[in-house]
């Protein structure tokens, strides 16, 4: 159901969108809710409206009862029929494994996520977390090509033997480099400002999910099965 997206207000303005398998929370901490509440709306819907309002600043409003959201911009507004449906959320019963800096996790998922395999090669269109010997890596092939990034985290083991699907990876890469642009703006002194933190988190269950939570985002991602190759045999 990744085509509905809940909006919510919570002191700021919070999208989230997410099925059993993925899940995604967007925090707008630059905006600000006069009263608390939540609808669900089409995606599709929404990215259409938010294209026609340009970067003005967009004023949200649904009247209890009101079956419809108003955004507004100015003299421009829109009006989305709202959905009776709450989009699946992330396992309250999860485990803090380790943190990490932004800029560490982007550079690990940018020297992995390349050799992904396309979708001629289901078996391999995954991105594999490992610990090994005290230390956390990511570790992708396509057949041909073996990519391998790791990082000291010695309380790694509950990330030991996760997948992700090659189409979710990319959309953790995406998120996380977004993340360090808003928290790190270009300007003077960009470059000594220390970017944002990254918590990984397991929670257990069958799949397990993998969590990432930032202060902008919660991303969440069930494990996807089958074996990783046993890629030790070619590089130790």
């Amino acid at each position: 159901r990744l085509g509905l997206v809940e909006i919510a207000c919570d002191r700021h303005v919070i999208l989230r969108v997410g099925d059993q398998t993925q899940a995604v929370e967007l925090r707008f901490e630059s905006t600000r809710c006069i009263s608390s509440g939540r609808a669900t709306v089409q995606t599709r819907r929404l990215l259409d409206a938010a294209k026609t309002f340009g970067k003005g600043v967009v004023t949200v409003q649904k009247t209890g009862g009101d079956a419809r959201v108003s955004l507004r911009v100015g003299e421009r507004e829109v009006s989305l029929p709202t959905q009776s449906y709450t989009p699946s959320w992330v396992p309250s019963a999860r485990t803090q494994v380790l943190s990490l800096g932004g800029d560490v996790l982007a550079d690990m998922l940018a020297r992995t996520t390349y050799a992904m395999a396309g979708p001629n090669r289901e078996d391999l269109a995954k991105l594999h977390f490992e610990a090994r010997d005290g230390r956390f890596l990511l570790v992708a092939t396509d057949g041909h090509r073996l990519a391998v990034a790791s990082t000291p985290a010695p309380s790694a083991a509950p990330l030991h033997d996760l997948h992700l699907d090659a189409s979710t990876a990319e959309r953790l890469q995406a998120l996380v480099e977004e993340a360090i642009k808003v928290g790190r703006p270009r300007g003077r002194g960009a470059a000594a400002k220390a970017a944002p933190l990254m918590h990984l988190e397991v929670a257990q269950g069958s799949p397990r999910t993998l969590v990432v939570r930032a202060d902008l985002f919660t991303f969440a991602a069930a494990h996807v099965g089958g074996n990783f190759p046993p890629y030790h045999r070619v590089v130790p």
